[in-house]
């Protein structure tokens, strides 16, 4: 299917899976927090809380 959007919109196609990996990763050379939809995938609102208190909490 062709499709036509405006410039402003964004498509996020991708799946409702946590994907930890990179986190994984890097966790021994750096301090690492998984938050949002990396650690648990729900929504933007949970992305946006989960970060903002561990950004508090660091």
């Amino acid at each position: 299917m062709d499709a036509t959007l405006p410039c402003d919109c964004v498509i996020d196609a991708s799946d409702m899976l946590a994907d930890t990996s990179l986190a994984d990763q890097l966790e021994g050379e750096f301090d690492v927090y998984a938050i949002g939809d990396c650690a648990t995938p729900l929504n933007i609102g949970n992305a946006i809380s989960t970060g903002n208190l561990t950004a508090r909490n660091c």
